[in-house]
């Protein structure tokens, strides 16, 4: 009996010559061995010879397409016992063509492990190809009929045929008009069908240019390069009475380049219909251009006598008027904003109902926000005795992304009707969150009141515009029964809806659910360890019971488990004990003020005001708390954030002005520009004032104003046009800040503004807070404070500290001093920050330039440009800006010129601040040594680092270190000027509690 090799010699010698392909190979479960190839398999496979040794199978996978090797695999796997077979024809690929082979496999042998199989095979191409071909063809001509077929019984063509794209040649095979065709041959040349149809049938030029374009070069050009599409175009035809409209298509026959089908359609009635409505279109957008030409010169023309009213008003209550007088024009000014209310109302209806409303989104905290909006609620309720509360959930996501304003009008809008239609009871604000991924939450706000509600079949039509229900029993509260419906227009613009549940007597909820992106998915307040070891006691009249639930309720969401006592002598505390606090109303405190006093630290009494009481306190040594806002600002306190107390009434104005600015107010409008200078005139400021665009131009190119107030729209040439003819005016600075008033605000106000060539926006009617701020941000280089203790500091910078400032020749050392309030302290450090922080840039800056790399170079000159600049080297930030304007220039070729010039002026300033420096005398000889505490200095610090308020900062740390203190304070001060001098504000925030926990 023959062994394996023998059997394997055996079968090699009997098959090697055959004129066929034969092939031995092994299997052990889906791993095919080859174990000999003859030379005729060789050569159909692509091999040049055979090899009598065993090789991977898998080398040939890459010739069989697909899964053919699987499939051939589960075949082997079928034959069971010896001799068993299987017949197949598979492609095969040897090099990049593609042949057919067919022959039969069978089994030799077979183990447990493994099998042997023998394969006979012979090249079938021509004859599979054959019958494939074959196959195609008729397969081609269905379709081609198929296709046809459908076409026909459509009816969806005027004529129908196919081209044959080898000669050239079309044959129609339908025709429904045959006043054209009769005169042509139904087959023939198609160019030559083409250029005749454009010849005779062309209404105009267009219609002959598209069908000579036509052609079969043109039509096949175009279906090449866009293979899954088809080529058409509409044209027009000669009538006996005019034209009509026609469309030509052309495509392939699905994978057939051999052949196109065309067709064309009569499509008169269609284009007839669409030109119709386009007229209509038209007639409607020039409508809604009308129409919002009229809204906006309404609410100009309304707005302009509305804001000087507003404004005149709220200068004459500034003045220690006669009470009845007083009372009446406080009546004024309200009814004034609420006419306000009702033109923007309808401004933002008119919006909403054209389109022309964009949504701005932008990070925000929720808290924050409803916070704000509490407390412009709060004061509408002067005249109403009602609770205004609030239930946030304090594990809402801190910061979210969204279009805040819209959310704030819908909420105004809802908290406002509440208002309005509660006579008594309680008003209440409830946000949750339902987090739909990490990155998306659901914000639903619930607008609760005890108001009148609304009946049953009046719901249905509570958001239709100028919809007011039951008009006879409301119909002396003011407005246009608009804002439900703005505002359920807004929530569905974000996505959202809005719905409301009410019993009729009893009161209202609605509801805004509105989708929200997660930018801080951190809690709003996270849970900590003070406030839940705070001992927090509550004393509020009996009476008022639904008060007293609320604050025990808010108290425990934040952990905390509040002490109720019926009276203050009931508390026994030692004084000294700093996680005690007292809740209390402050028209109860003065009866017992005195005992408080003995048990509990001023800033631990949190004195409850009325939501509407907005007068000055007289207790600014305690803490505030309002209703509206009390989880929060409890939070703030007993995790050692002080919230501001409420201290002597000053107006905005009063410690600051700006006696060398020069301004110019331009309004068409007298009366507000009138209005406008007299809200000014306290920071006695030169200010000039001109009435349209032209005079603008003119007294700006004849004055270098430092600020203009420049109205938004005026007749002739408007605030935009101007803005932009002297942004390109000769001898204008390119940084004059010009602030646009306007009464049309909008939500990407700003953003339009600053396109336009804008710096800014200020709405009208001026707010006194808003003007103060924007120029403060716009003059800030020449504000001078009127406070005493400013006088006092100029007074104290001593000869010592003033002789170290000798060495500064390249700095404008005056003007900083007054910049940083004439702290000399102040000015040092900044001067050694700044020193630092050049020396380091110094260095890098020749590694930077060595690598030719123009961005980073660009960011380090910029950095350069803004620091000397705010520390009084003028000239040198000027030469840092000039490098910087090369490298956005991308001009590497002028920053090689003048950086040796940079360097060398940099070595020179870092020289004198080094000489500044080392001048400067020991800490002993300038600062006395305080042996207390200076209470109200470090509680403005608390304040400023919580509010992130970082002119308040320095402020408070250079009045702090004009001394020296004992012990732990002295270090933490020390802490706390690296942390602010490096930016490092955990620290800076770590610091500043530990130093109020030390007072």
């Amino acid at each position: 009996m023959l062994d394996q090799q023998q059997e394997f010699l055996f079968l090699k010698s009997t098959y090697e010559n055959l004129p066929t392909g034969v092939m031995q190979f092994q299997r052990d479960g889906d791993r095919l061995t080859l174990l000999h190839i003859n030379d005729f398999g060789c050569k159909i496979l692509g091999y040049e010879t055979s090899s009598d040794y065993s090789f991977d199978f898998h080398s040939f996978i890459d010739k069989l397409p697909g899964n053919a090797y699987d499939e051939f695999i589960d075949a082997l796997s079928r034959l069971k016992n010896i001799g068993d077979h299987f017949p197949f024809t598979r492609p095969i690929y040897v090099g990049e063509k593609k042949s057919w082979l067919s022959g039969t496999a069978s089994l030799l042998s077979s183990s447990a492990l493994t099998q042997t199989y023998i394969c006979v095979f012979s090249d079938d191409t021509a004859n599979v190809e054959k019958q494939l071909y074959s196959d195609y063809a008729k397969e081609k001509e269905i379709q081609i009929l198929n296709e046809m077929c459908t076409l026909i019984v459509s009816q969806s063509y005027e004529t129908l045929g196919l081209i044959n794209t080898g000669n050239g040649k079309y044959q129609i095979y339908a025709v429904q008009d045959r006043d054209w065709f009769s005169q042509k041959k139904l087959e023939g040349d198609f160019d030559e069908l083409t250029f005749h149809a454009a010849k005779e049938l062309a209404y105009d030029e267009e219609a002959k240019e598209l069908l000579m374009n036509a052609t079969l070069s043109g039509i096949t050009g175009y279906l090449n390069q866009r293979p899954d599409t088809s080529y058409s175009f509409t044209y027009r035809i000669r009538t006996h009475e005019s034209y009509r409209w026609k469309r030509a298509e052309y495509s392939y026959l699905k994978d057939d380049k051999t052949n196109i089908i065309f067709c064309t359609q009569d499509i008169h009635s269609e284009k007839m219909e669409e030109e119709h409505l386009a007229r209509l279109a038209e007639k409607e957008r020039q409508i809604h251009q009308e129409k919002m030409a009229f809204f906006a010169n309404m609410s100009h023309e309304i707005r302009t006598p509305m804001n000087a009213i507003l404004n005149l008003s709220e200068l004459l209550l500034r003045k220690n008027l006669p009470l009845d007088v007083e009372q009446d024009i406080s009546t004024i000014y309200e009814i004034g904003n609420g006419l306000l209310g009702i033109i923007n109302s309808l401004l933002s209806f008119s919006k909403l109902d054209t389109g022309n409303i964009q949504l701005t989104t932008g990070k925000y905290s929720p808290a924050t926000m409803c916070s704000d909006i509490c407390s412009i609620i709060s004061a509408r309720l002067s005249k109403k005795s009602l609770h205004f509360f609030t239930d946030l959930d304090p594990s809402i996501p801190r910061q979210l992304i969204g279009d805040e304003m819209r959310i704030r009008e819908i909420l105004t809008n809802l908290l406002a009707n509440a208002v309005k239609f509660t006579v008594s009871g309680n008003i209440e604000l409830k946000l949750r969150a339902k987090n739909l991924s990490k990155t998306k939450t659901e914000l639903s706000f619930f607008i609760s009141d005890t108001g009148s509600g609304i009946k049953e079949e009046d719901q249905k039509h509570l958001f239709r515009q100028f919809s007011r229900v039951d008009p006879k029993k409301n119909q002396t509260i003011m407005g246009t029964g608009l804002g439900l419906s703005i505002s359920k227009k807004l929530t569905e613009l974000m996505g959202g809806s809005i719905s409301v549940e009410s019993e009729y007597g009893k009161g209202s909820t609605f509801i805004v659910t509105i989708p929200q992106e997660i930018c801080l998915a951190a809690p709003m307040i996270p849970p900590s360890d003070k406030m839940e070891q705070a001992e927090v006691y509550v004393y509020l009249p009996e009476s008022d019971k639904e008060l007293t639930k609320y604050v025990i309720r808010e108290l425990r969401k934040l952990s905390i488990h509040p002490s109720l006592i019926s009276s203050v002598s009931s508390i026994s505390l030692d004084r000294s004990n700093k996680n005690s606090y007292l809740i209390m109303q402050q028209a109860d405190f003065p009866s017992c003020q005195e005992m408080i006093d003995s048990l509990f630290l001023q800033d631990h009494v949190l004195l409850l005001m009325k939501n509407s009481d907005t007068t000055e306190s007289k207790y600014y040594n305690y803490q505030q708390l309002y209703p509206y806002n009390l989880m929060m600002q409890t939070a703030n306190i007993l995790n050692g954030h002080p919230v501001k107390t409420a201290s002597k009434k000053t107006n905005v104005y009063e410690d600051t002005t700006f006696p060398s600015a020069h301004i110019l107010i331009v309004d068409d409008n007298d009366v507000n520009s009138s209005v406008a200078k007299r809200l000014m005139e306290p920071y006695e400021m030169d200010i000039d004032v001109a009435s349209n665009g032209f005079d603008t131009l003119t007294m700006a190119s004849a004055k270098d104003y430092d600020l203009i107030f420049l109205d938004h729209m005026m007749p002739g040439m408007d605030g935009i046009e101007t803005v932009q003819k002297l942004r390109k005016m000769d001898g204008i600075r390119k940084d004059l800040p010009v602030v646009a008033l306007t009464a049309n605000v909008f939500s990407d106000a700003k953003t339009y503004f600053t396109e336009q060539g804008f710096s800014d926006f200020l709405a009208k009617p001026i707010n006194v807070k808003e003007l103060h701020n924007t120029l403060l941000q716009y003059l800030q280089d020449k504000a001078v404070l009127k406070i005493v203790e400013k006088k006092l500091d100029e007074a104290f910078i001593s000869e010592e500290v003033k002789a170290c400032f000798t060495s500064l020749k390249h700095f404008d050392v005056d003007a900083s001093l007054e910049y940083f309030d004439h702290s000399a302290d102040f000015y040092l450090e900044m001067l050694k920050t700044f020193r630092q922080g050049l020396f380091e840039r110094r260095n890098e800056l020749d590694k930077i330039y060595e690598n030719q790399d123009i961005k980073l170079f660009t960011i380090h000159v910029h950095a350069i440009k803004s620091a000397s600049k705010s520390v009084g080297a003028l000239e040198f930030s000027d030469l840092a800006k000039t490098m910087e304007d090369f490298g956005h220039q991308n001009n590497w070729k002028s920053i090689t010129q003048k950086y040796q010039e940079l360097l060398d002026y940099t070595d020179l300033i870092l020289e004198e601040l080094d000489c500044c420096i080392k001048a400067v005398p020991a800490a002993d000889e300038t600062k006395e040594s305080l042996s207390g505490y200076p209470e109200d200095i470090i509680k403005s610090l608390c304040i400023a680092v919580n509010e992130m308020d970082y002119q308040e900062v320095s402020d408070a740390i250079a009045k702090l270190d004009r001394y020296t203190y004992p012990g732990e304070l002295q270090n933490l001060l020390d802490r706390l000027k690296t942390a602010y001098d490096n930016f490092e504000y955990g620290d800076l925030n770590r610091c500043s509690i530990l130093m109020y926990n030390c007072l």
